[in-house]
């Protein structure tokens, strides 16, 4: 979460968008919320959020085809 921030420092992005197995982690929630609040960020973490990797993968493969 912290590397995802800091990386986009002065770009104006405030929406980071969280996948992969992290993300399910429960200890990560509440850090995240922690960062959400010191940097006025937000992070979602979507649906399945620890396949979205793979989705993305199979996606990119198809369009390919």
């Amino acid at each position: 979460g912290s590397a995802a921030v800091l990386s986009a420092l002065n770009s104006g992005i405030k929406d980071f968008v969280m996948i992969g197995n992290l993300a399910q982690i429960p200890q990560c929630h509440t850090i995240f919320e922690m960062i959400e609040g010191l940097y006025g960020v937000r992070f979602h973490i979507p649906e399945y959020a620890e396949f979205r990797t793979a989705i993305g993968a199979a996606l990119c493969y198809r369009k390919a085809q």
